[in-house]
């Protein structure tokens, strides 16, 4: 177990780790809360990039799906409430009208920004 925890701790870089160091409840507590506030940090980042590439990806198939999909003029204006409708009626949380907006316009967005 020691061996462990001071693997973690030097790959980390958040405690440093040496026969010196006193295992003392209080140091118990700051490493505690470096460690929780670090991974907090890397998972925030690693689940803003994921909702950010998602959220690219869904306006992409938006985009795609307005242009060349097959079925396009069945829903024509309808596209975005009938696939929030259909989204939430599978059971999938969270798809309102509005979010789907925001992903067209973000979506727009960077593909002016890439020049496409």
């Amino acid at each position: 177990m020691k061996r462990t925890v001071k693997k973690v701790a030097k790959r980390t870089g958040l405690v440093k780790v040496s026969k010196s160091v006193s295992l003392s409840f209080a140091n118990v507590v700051a490493s505690v809360s470096r460690l929780h506030t670090e991974f907090l940090r890397q998972t925030t980042q690693a689940v803003n990039a994921s909702l950010t590439l998602r959220n690219w990806l869904i306006g992409a198939y938006i985009h795609e799906y307005e242009l060349r999909g097959a079925d396009r003029a069945q829903y024509g204006e309808n596209l975005v409430p009938e696939l929030a409708d259909t989204l939430t009626k599978k059971g999938v949380p969270g798809w309102i009208h509005e979010n789907f907006i925001d992903i067209s316009v973000f979506f727009a967005s960077i593909r002016r920004l890439w020049g496409h």
